[in-house]
């Protein structure tokens, strides 16, 4: 009865370690759906009682012997009327295409003549039949499992959506992206082949290198399948990362309307199927399990990375480069990758994203089949001429491809651009890594992790597939091809060094990170994603290259680098229709300023960084974040410290506080410190404008500092404004300057019986150490910084006075001051030194027995400042 074969539970099983102990935990996979009621199979049974699971009398036979089995004659039948009824044997399944409908089944049917057997015919290799499987090997507890061929049946009403392109499409798994593509008139045959690996030794998988172990072996069996085709077209094979599907012109579409001119079809590139019986792959179909929250990741751990495995092994080595390049197809995916692949299915191109910015020589290399883009862009990522293993990774279903290694990508482009000037085209594999946000260099140069031990840098990871990034980094033996794409000795290293990235990442309370631990997280997020870039001084923006003179080099990296959705055109071609919308975020911190703010220091306070000389410079903070390819956000902190002004050593420095803050503490020695030890600072903020579609990058402070003076003529020298500016890069030298705006507040000069205000300008009595804003007004006091690239250490300091400006109208003069009280006008500033002294400059010495001065300080120190 159908019902009794129905109740055999005829199908597929797969099992795995239970609890490590030696029990067994299976997967079933029925195979038939649905019987009818009094309709009877007839079959022709053979039997060998010394071996009913068809044992190998040698171990190391090809094939399994085929000495028991029940073999379908074809034949069902039924009582009608008192009649017994003959027809045709067709089993309602639950294999299905891979939009849905449902295929039947109807057993074939091979005789082979064996006089020497006591029955005349035994059942052929082809025949459908049904075979005992023994669920462990050597034990005696077995299953009922097919075998032998059946047709693959459509229901009249479903031919018409079912087939696409003359063809059904099997489904293979549990994405529809994955299938089995046959001819529906002549090559329309699913085999059977029983006794084939069916215990997963490693499942659930592990973090860590397990590749030199079998994702399946024969310690249990089950049945593996193919498809044959009787004359017809040649049978394929078809997979895609789920989520990243193509989509191309005159593809899966009927019919193109007015009203939807540039629809795209679904279209998928493939591999043929080999011909020979005994190729067979492990799938399964799913539409009647029970629910199992470990069948999922069994499917893309194992049945499917199994399956893609053996059919990519099967195929051809590329020919030599014809003399005719083959015709390409260009395709899109949902987040707008665009790949552009042959007919018969190897992927010539894959372009991740495009960007012009205009740059005028090519950022790019195309294949030997040149670009088919109407409109050049000046940076394309992506890679060219993929390679066999690239090829078979983009190939994969629940694609997370993880690279440390760019020997698999192709050449990076960087390289070969920074060996000579790369030629148009190449038919070598080559990673088309240049990328520009702004004037932000994206460098992907994967496979340059660095000399530290431990470290990695550059990472690229795509993710095409179901679950969150979070999850997928912590098992390296779910990785598409992780030992292809990496060492495999350092799997278990890199998937830590991962989880502590994007841990760290999560941590941050910067709504810097936002978007990314967002994006982390999100089990539906799929696209491609880079961490970690080098960013090298090379190709720093030029408008911003003075910062490298303050820059931990050893900390400098883009944390991430993303691509978030491209635009295609679908009507002149399938292309990008505009640059394509990326992220990123670059995040420098000194590690000096993080323990100075984690010490709970005023973050306007300078970091106390002991001097090496009279004047430093040091980045504290440096962040960009980019999206949809422009800059969403700028800030940077730096500080420039001032050791000396006026060849006098500075040795307190105090900062006016906002209105309605409490007072920012004074930087001075303590506790036994002498000024060398204490750090005198502006901190500038840096931030972005644009002003006409120009970006505009402005350094400036916020607030006034006072520098107190080792010296009995002036209070302090107030800086009330400062600004940084990069003047140029020519090669690796550069030059930056700081400008500083502010006040010079004098002290009223002692004399031997009463105060003696000389130098007129400053606070009221008793208000110097509460003033801000009062003294003798001064403006372009120009400290200049030049380095080299690679020697930053080295850098000069050189403090201009020769632009030096004073305004008596914006200065103040004290009340009972010479300058208020008598009708003196101010003519200039003066800078001498032991070769221009007052005297040379038509200047006569006025003698002042009364007050206290140092009479021959230029004499000794080789410079002097006058009024």
């Amino acid at each position: 009865e159908q019902d009794d074969l129905l109740a055999f539970d005829l199908g597929q099983r797969f099992f795995y370690s239970a609890d490590g102990n030696g029990s067994l935990a299976q997967f079933h996979y029925p195979l038939l759906r649905s019987a009818r009621a009094g309709y009877r199979l007839r079959f022709q049974v053979s039997l060998d009682p010394a071996n009913l699971t068809n044992r190998k009398a040698d171990p190391e036979a090809a094939e399994f012997p085929t000495r028991t089995y029940l073999a379908f004659t074809g034949h069902t039948e039924h009582t009608s009327g008192g009649q017994i009824i003959l027809e045709s044997t067709v089993l309602e399944s639950h294999l299905a295409t891979h939009n849905g409908y449902g295929l039947d089944l109807a057993p074939y049917l091979q005789s082979l003549a064996n006089p020497s057997a006591l029955h005349p015919l035994m059942a052929g290799e082809e025949s459908a039949r049904i075979v005992f499987c023994e669920k462990r090997t050597g034990s005696q507890e077995a299953y009922y499992a097919p075998a032998g061929s059946f047709s693959l049946l459509l229901k009249s009403s479903d031919r018409e959506q079912a087939i696409v392109d003359d063809r059904v499409y099997l489904q293979s798994g549990l994405s529809g992206t994955e299938s089995l593509a046959y001819s529906p008139d002549n090559g329309n045959r699913i085999h059977f082949l029983p006794y084939r690996p069916a215990f997963s030794p490693q499942f659930p998988l592990e973090s860590g290198d397990s590749s030199d172990v079998p994702l399946l072996t024969d310690e249990c069996q089950t049945s593996w399948i193919t498809l044959q085709a009787d004359g017809g077209p040649q049978n394929l094979y078809l997979s895609q990362p789920e989520g990243a599907s193509l989509y191309t012109q005159s593809h899966g579409i009927n019919a193109v309307t007015p009203i939807t001119p540039a629809m795209l079809g679904h279209f998928q590139p493939a591999v043929e199927l080999p011909g020979d019986l005994h190729f067979c792959v492990p799938a399964a179909p799913y539409r009647g399990v029970q629910p199992d929250l470990l069948m999922e990741p069994f499917e893309a751990q194992v049945l499917s990375a199994v399956r893609r495995q053996r059919i990519l092994q099967t195929q051809p080595p590329p020919a030599p480069e014809a003399a005719s390049v083959p015709s390409l197809i260009a395709s899109a995916t949902p987040q707008g990758l665009i790949a552009r692949v042959e007919s018969a299915g190897p992927w010539k191109e894959v372009i991740l994203a495009e960007n012009t910015i205009g740059y005028t020589s090519p950022n790019y290399q195309n294949h030997s089949g040149g670009s088919t883009s109407v409109t050049s862009p000046e940076f394309k990522l992506g890679f060219i001429n993929l390679s066999q293993t690239l090829k078979e990774a983009f190939l994969t279903n629940q694609q997370f491809l993880v690279c440390t290694d760019a020997a698999q990508l192709g050449a990076l482009f960087t390289d070969l651009e920074a060996s000579g000037t790369p030629s148009t085209t190449t038919a070598d594999p080559v990673f088309n890594n240049k990328m520009y946000l702004q004037e932000w260099p994206f460098f992907l140069q994967t496979g340059k992790n660095g000399s530290v031990a431990g470290e990695y840098r550059n990472i690229l990871i795509c993710k095409f597939c179901k679950g969150a990034l979070v999850d997928w980094v912590k098992n390296p033996a779910v990785w598409t091809q992780a030992g292809d794409f990496n060492d495999p000795t350092e799997l278990r290293q890199l998937s830590q060094w991962l989880q502590d990235y994007l841990a760290e990442a999560q941590g941050q309370e910067s709504e810097y990170f936002a978007k990314f631990n967002e994006l982390i997280v999100n089990e539906h997020w799929n696209g491609i994603l880079a961490l970690k870039l080098d960013l090298s001084p090379s190709t720093f923006p030029e408008a911003l290259s003075g910062l490298l003179g303050g820059i931990d080099e050893s900390l400098l990296n883009i944390h991430h680098f993303g691509i978030e959705i491209n635009h295609v055109d679908a009507v002149s071609g399938v292309q990008l229709s505009e640059n394509s919308s990326m992220f990123g975020l670059i995040y420098y911190q000194d590690p000096g300023y993080l323990a100075h703010l984690a010490a709970g220091n005023h973050p306007d306070l300078p970091v106390q960084d002991p001097p090496g000389g009279e004047y430093d410079f040091t980045v504290l903070t440096l962040q960009v974040l980019f999206e949809n390819s422009d800059i969403k956000d700028f800030a940077s902190k730096v500080q420039v410290s001032l050791y000396q002004l006026m060849k006098d050593e500075v040795v307190k420095l105090k900062i006016e506080a906002a209105e309605g803050e409490e007072q920012i503490p004074v930087v001075q020695p303590q506790g036994g410190q002498t000024p060398a030890d204490v750090d005198f600072s502006v901190l500038l903020n840096g931030t972005y404008e644009e002003h006409d579609g120009q970006g505009v990058y402005i350094f400036s402070s916020s607030r006034s500092n006072k520098f107190y003076l080792d010296t009995n003529i002036i209070n302090y020298f107030e800086i009330e404004q400062a600004y940084f500016d990069t003047l140029s890069k020519v090669d690796d030298h550069i030059e930056a300057r700081f400008r500083f705006y502010g006040n010079l507040n004098f002290k009223i000069l002692q004399g031997s019986t009463t105060p003696l205000d000389l130098l007129s300008f400053g606070s009221e009595p008793g208000m110097a150490d509460t003033d801000f804003g009062k003294g003798l007004h001064f403006s372009n006091l120009y400290l200049d910084m030049s380095f080299d690239l690679g020697a930053t250490p080295n850098r000069i300091f050189d403090m201009r006075y020769d632009h030096f400006s004073l305004s008596m109208q914006q200065s103040y003069a004290r009340e009972n001051s010479l300058y208020r009280n008598f009708p003196l006008d101010y003519q200039g500033f003066l800078l001498g030194g032991a070769t221009r002294l007052p005297e040379q400059l038509g200047f006569l010495p006025v003698s002042t027995p009364a007050i206290e001065l140092n009479e021959a300080s230029w004499q000794t120190d080789g410079a002097w400042f006058g009024l």
